[in-house]
């Protein structure tokens, strides 16, 4: 059965679904393509008129417009197709997680073409002469022109009147917004490489450094070679708009530590090293949801980085999560398994850091890996001492999600442990692999990995199984109902190894990827048809 698809208020049930099951790895240059000697501009913001509340600053939920250049001129229809919806999602979760200062209405984006301000006199401070250029919005090898509907006037004055001797109007902009993303597909240099399907960074910063305008390119000859999981597309521009929105180790420095709405610093050390040779981000919100998800007290237990080669004793920093001690976040430098990357906590409470804005931690989706690993995880003296890791290509286990029996794979090349990858030759869903087969009615019944230790080891395999509470289950083992909990259950001589917190039985985070069905190209062409008409009929109604 294939599950609901919502999309524009638009409910669509089918019975029949494609499943594209395409592997690609895709890898993150954003650290590469950002202009990182942006200058905050300046931004008005709504204030609270009472004059007891007048310092108050308003918040509102983060309102992203997508200014969309031609794409669908570029893309397969069907790619094209994916990714608007993608769009929308996107904005949706990040509208429901984010609150920002209030912006004036209309959001409009300050123009940088003034080239001279007076600094002295009558208008000191004001400009005396501007660059007669577009305005744009770039990254390295890229640049989007401005349209001038999104810009703020620009005043031009002399040394002896007051009033301005010219005057750049100033366009419509666009209501009820407060972030602006210009998307593109532009074929770049950036786009030879086969594993850079899309790109993205900020362009424009307001009087606190936050990102108000972005610049996302869709490569398109690398996108248009297949058509992906739909989750491929959601997973892209997800990790690209958490760049675009300030994780960026460009952005690290112009961070603030915020004790209220108004006091807020920038705090006098970003990054520690630990005995490991790990570089952490130690921002307070990260080290607060470090310290309780992987149970370490250590006060500099920050977010890992990914550490990148370079001259002299000490490595870079990226603007990447390490990709071993943080696998499965959206924030690791390439996705190779679309659907077991996670929105997790400690990502979201890296933007809290920014002070910029306020955090719904409520919508983090669960994020398994390395839970109550503690202060050491991923050095202790063998990888296989956690659950989560393995050192040998010939083991296998229950991969993160505990869908399919996975092989033992290393993911980093400076860390010597690896992960049980997705294998999906062995999958224990029942749409994969091979079915359990059984007499017994198991419509409430989740088929999922788990490990059972017998005489010659611990050995994965699939079962069906039924979660009773969070901390016990029903177990099918051989034909027969086994109950499960945080104890080993034996049963002629086997010992049955639950998993150690049964995390699976626990309704933890939001879901925001598994609820898209894959179609073919007819199907597609429905769907839209369906959509226009649905996006009609809701516009002939306001």
């Amino acid at each position: 059965m294939c599950r609901y698809f919502t999309a524009y208020s638009c409910l669509i049930i089918f019975t029949n679904c494609w499943i594209f099951v395409n592997m690609f790895t895709y890898n993150c240059i954003h650290d590469d393509i950002t202009l990182h000697n942006k200058t905050p501009g300046y931004f008005n913001y709504k204030k609270l008129r009472k004059k007891r509340e007048s310092n108050e600053i308003l918040f509102e939920p983060l309102s992203i417009y997508f200014h969309i250049d031609d794409v669908g001129k570029v893309l397969p229809s069907d790619v094209y197709f994916y990714i608007d919806v993608a769009l929308y999602r996107v904005a949706q979760f990040l509208s429901k997680t984010i609150k920002v200062k209030h912006s004036m209405n209309p959001f409009v984006l300050e123009r940088t073409s003034c080239s001279q301000i007076w600094r002295e006199g009558l208008n000191k401070g004001k400009c005396s002469r501007m660059r007669s250029r577009p305005e744009f919005c770039s990254s390295k090898d890229t640049d989007f022109m401005i349209p001038d509907k999104y810009l703020d006037k620009l005043e031009i004055y002399n040394n002896i009147d007051s009033d301005p001797v010219s005057i750049i109007s100033k366009g419509s902009g666009v209501k009820n917004k407060n972030l602006i993303i210009f998307v593109v597909s532009k074929t770049t240099s950036w786009c030879q490489n086969t594993h850079v399907q899309a790109y993205g960074t900020y362009c424009r910063l307001d009087e606190s450094n936050r990102p108000v305008a972005g610049l996302l390119n869709l490569c398109p000859e690398n996108l248009s070679k297949s058509l992906y999981k739909f989750d491929h597309y959601l997973n892209i521009i997800t990790h690209e708009m958490f760049h675009i929105l300030g994780f960026s180790k460009h952005l690290y420095p112009k961070f603030k530590t915020c004790s209220s709405r108004f006091d807020c610093q920038v705090p006098k050390q970003i990054v520690s090293i630990d005995k490991f040779g790990i570089q952490r981000l130690i921002f307070p919100e990260v080290v607060e949801h470090m310290q309780l998800h992987f149970n370490c007290s250590d006060s500099e237990f920050g977010g890992p980085l990914e550490n990148m080669p370079a001259e002299g004793f000490q490595n870079e920093y990226t603007s990447h999560w390490h990709p071993l001690l943080m696998y499965s976040s959206i924030m690791t430098p390439s996705i190779q398994q679309d659907d077991y990357v996670v929105i997790d906590n400690i990502t979201l409470a890296l933007l809290a850091s920014t002070g910029w804005y306020e955090i719904d931690f409520s919508r983090a989706q669960a994020f398994i890996f390395g839970k109550g690993g503690g202060c050491n995880f991923g050095f202790a003296q063998k990888c296989n001492d956690s659950k989560y890791l393995c050192d040998s290509s010939h083991q296998t286990g229950c991969d993160i999600a505990l869908k399919t029996i996975g092989k033992c794979e290393k993911i980093s090349s400076d860390h010597p442990c690896g992960v049980y990858k997705p294998n999906h030759k062995e999958s224990c869903i029942e749409d994969g692999g091979e079915k359990l087969r059984t007499d017994l009615d198991l419509l409430d019944y989740n088929q999922q990995c788990v490990v059972l230790q017998q005489k010659n080891g611990f050995v994965p395999k699939c079962v069906a199984l039924n979660c009773k509470t969070s901390s016990s289950l029903n177990l099918l083992f051989n034909g027969t109902m086994v109950d499960c909990d945080y104890s080993n259950k034996t049963l002629t001589n086997v010992s049955l190894n639950c998993p150690a917190d049964l995390s699976f039985c626990i309704t933890e985070g939001i879901e925001v990827a598994n609820t898209f069905c894959e179609f073919s190209k007819d199907k597609l062409v429905l769907i839209q048809d369906l959509m226009r008409e649905s996006v009609i009929m809701k516009a002939s109604r306001h």
